[in-house]
C-alpha cells in the first residue's frame, strides 16, 4: 500500500520525535550511572533491555504508521533524531545532570561530616574502652589464678588443719 508524500515526510517527522523520545529514556540510564556505581554486567542488562524496549516501540510506530512494512526512512528517521538528541540537548542534560549530581554530593557530604565525626569519636572511645577492659580481664585472670593457687596450696591445706586440732585441744573450736 502507498503512502503519500504529505504523510510520509509526517511519519519521518514523528519518527525523528520518536529518536528523540528515545535518547531522553536513554540518558535516564545515563544519569543514574553517573550518581552511583553501577557494576558492568548490570550495565550490559540494562542497555540490552533499552534496546528491547526500544524495538517494541518501534515496531508498534511502524504497525501504526507504515501498516507493518519496513520503510527505511523511518528507521533513518529514528536513528537521526536520537543522534541529533544525543549531540544536542543530551549533551546540555547530561552537564547539568553532572553539575547537579556534584552539588547534592558536596551538600550530602557537608551535612554527613558531623555524623561521622561523631562516629569516628564513638569508634575511638569504643577501643579505648574495650582496651581498658581487655587489661582489666587479664588483671582479674591473674588474680583468680594466684587465688585458685593459694586455695589449694598443700601447704596452706595443713597449716588449717593443723590450726584447728590446736584449736580443738584449747577448746576455743
Amino acid at each position: 500500500m502507498a503512502i503519500a508524500i504529505a504523510e510520509q515526510t509526517s511519519v519521518f517527522f514523528r519518527s525523528l520525535l520518536l529518536g528523540a523520545v528515545l535518547g531522553c529514556l536513554y540518558d535516564f540510564f545515563r544519569i543514574t550511572r553517573l550518581a552511583f556505581i553501577i557494576p558492568s554486567l548490570l550495565v550490559l542488562v540494562e542497555d540490552l533491555l533499552f534496546f528491547l524496549f526500544s524495538t517494541v516501540i518501534l515496531f508498534g510506530f511502524m504497525l501504526e504508521n507504515s501498516y507493518g512494512q519496513i520503510r527505511y526512512f523511518i528507521l533513518l528517521g529514528v536513528v537521526l533524531g536520537w543522534t541529533i538528541y544525543y549531540f544536542s540537548v543530551g549533551s546540555l542534560v547530561m552537564k547539568c545532570s553532572a553539575g547537579i549530581i556534584r552539588l547534592f554530593r558536596a551538600v550530602f557530604a557537608f551535612c554527613w561530616r558531623p555524623f561521622a565525626r561523631a562516629g569516628r569519636r564513638l569508634s575511638d572511645a569504643g577501643r579505648a574502652a574495650g582496651g581498658r577492659m581487655q587489661e582489666a580481664a587479664a588483671g582479674l585472670k591473674y588474680r583468680l589464678k594466684f587465688r585458685v593457687l593459694m586455695m589449694y596450696n598443700k601447704t596452706n591445706r595443713g597449716q588449717r588443719d593443723g590450726e584447728k586440732n590446736e584449736r580443738k585441744g584449747t577448746g576455743e573450736g
